[in-house]
């Protein structure tokens, strides 16, 4: 299981996925980073597709959504699909 500061329902930690569309005008470098410094970030990912970041966020319910709020203030972002994940598990 992961150290990181999410909740912990029955020993596993929650967490949030986030896929996060940018404008291609933009430096997705700057973007990448504006992202991994919000709290509550444990990754960023560079992705291929539809998609340019795949963001993993932990926290209670209350700060997924507050993530949410301030990653679609930022004009960079096009588009968020967020995935809850109530449960991860790790080896």
């Amino acid at each position: 299981m992961s150290g990181g500061n999410g909740r912990r329902t029955n020993g596993f930690e929650e967490c949030a996925f986030f896929l996060i569309k940018s404008d291609v005008r933009k430096s997705s470098v700057e973007l990448a980073n504006a992202i991994a410094r919000i709290p509550g970030v444990e990754e960023v990912c560079f992705t291929e597709g539809k998609y340019s970041f795949l963001a993993k966020f932990s926290g209670v319910q209350a700060a997924i959504e507050r993530m949410q709020e301030r990653l679609e203030k930022n004009t960079a972002i096009l588009e968020i699909d967020r995935l809850n994940a109530p449960i991860v598990m790790k080896r």
